[in-house]
């Protein structure tokens, strides 16, 4: 049994308890509870017993772990929930008393109810500047606001990812030089990533190599790119085709031309003698209009002789031009690398003058 003088503190604490009722959702009607004791509290909020309470929406739980300080949001929602001033404070401290806890009870509640909203305000301006404010340690898939931000690849549409082409890195980070770099063609497609040769200084930049033999006597006649890549020949226009060292240095004359649609779709080494009409640059000198030769077949010498019938020798080469005359790699008697003012076998490949493809 509750003491007497209990009695008499609640009713002089609660003189218009009576007068309140809760409706089936638990809400006040009349004048309820703490009216004639604390103003600060709206008794048109529902209140919330332990069960409502603990079924709330966990908001930190949906805020993404790898770009948070853990430590940091604990204490972030602890100052929200229990230590806003002039909020706790100024509920609290006109009712400290006899009847605090049943005030805090109710008030906790409305104020945790108040800051699962504020809380996701809070957490969500808070991701949005860690994010912003990532330095050159974020992972793939993290959100960047510049490529230096990212420790692998180039920030791309918001996010670190691998650049689609060595055009689209050299785009993103200027200066990048010559080397291997991991591209991903297809973006978010199901192709995965893989490393591939960029020249960053010839002629601009940012050629990818598709083709570099493995060996100076290829014998073949299905001879395709060491890069076939739908994704990466479709984005690209423009074709290189350079002598490169061991090192894959370019060696004199280089000769770039648009992309052809027989090119786009497979290798020259594939097609059966065949002629095409091209705006070419050797070296950088400007445009001329020469005949592109390439495909498998015989010839008599040069690259200005016509196709005939027999062996099928091979060869690509731009007539007119110094341009690289690359020949021989349809039959196992070696390949050769002269330029294409020479005769087909005035120079031998090696390791140290291979014949190589790069798009742009």
């Amino acid at each position: 049994m509750r003491p007497a003088h209990l009695d008499r503190w609640f009713v002089l604490a609660f003189p218009l308890l009576a007068a309140c009722s809760l409706d089936a959702g638990g809400v006040c009607e009349g004048i309820c509870g703490f009216g004639g004791i604390d103003s600060g509290v709206d008794t048109s909020i529902p209140m919330l017993d332990a069960a409502r309470r603990d079924a709330r929406p966990m908001v930190d739980a949906t805020v993404d772990a790898t770009k948070l300080d853990a430590g940091h949001d604990a204490g972030a929602d602890v100052v929200d929930a229990r230590a806003d001033s002039g909020h706790d404070t100024g509920v609290d401290a006109p009712v400290d008393g006899p009847h605090d806890v049943v005030t805090d009870t109710h008030h906790d509640a409305l104020v945790d109810a108040e800051d699962s909203g504020h809380d996701a305000g809070h957490d969500a301006g808070h991701d949005a500047g860690h994010d912003a404010g990532c330095t050159a340690d974020c992972p793939l898939g993290a959100t960047c606001t510049t490529s230096a931000e990212c420790a692998v690849g180039i920030c791309a549409a918001g996010k670190c990812a691998y650049p689609t082409s060595c055009q689209a890195l050299l785009t993103a980070i200027p200066g990048t030089v010559s080397g291997t770099y991991t591209i991903d063609p297809d973006g978010a497609g199901p192709n995965p990533a893989y490393p591939a040769w960029c020249d960053m200084s010839t002629s601009g930049g940012g050629w990818t190599v598709i083709f570099q033999p493995t060996s100076p006597t290829l014998d073949s006649t299905a001879l395709g790119y060491t890069i076939k890549d739908t994704a990466l020949m479709t984005a690209s226009s423009n074709v290189l085709i350079a002598f490169r060292t061991a090192t894959m240095t370019v060696l004199l004359d280089w000769a770039s031309f648009p992309l052809t649609a027989n090119w786009r779709s497979q290798s020259p080494f594939e097609y059966q003698a065949t002629d095409e009409t091209v705006s070419v640059v050797i070296s950088g000198a400007a445009p001329v209009t020469q005949t592109l030769r390439y495909g498998y077949e015989n010839f008599p010498d040069y690259c200005g002789d016509s196709w005939t019938a027999g062996t099928n020798f091979g060869r690509i080469c731009v007539t007119g031009t110094t341009a690289p005359y690359y020949l021989g790699w349809a039959v196992g008697v070696g390949n050769y690398c002269p330029d294409s003012e020479q005769v087909y076998n005035a120079i031998a490949c090696t390791a140290t003058r291979q014949f190589t493809i790069a798009v742009r």
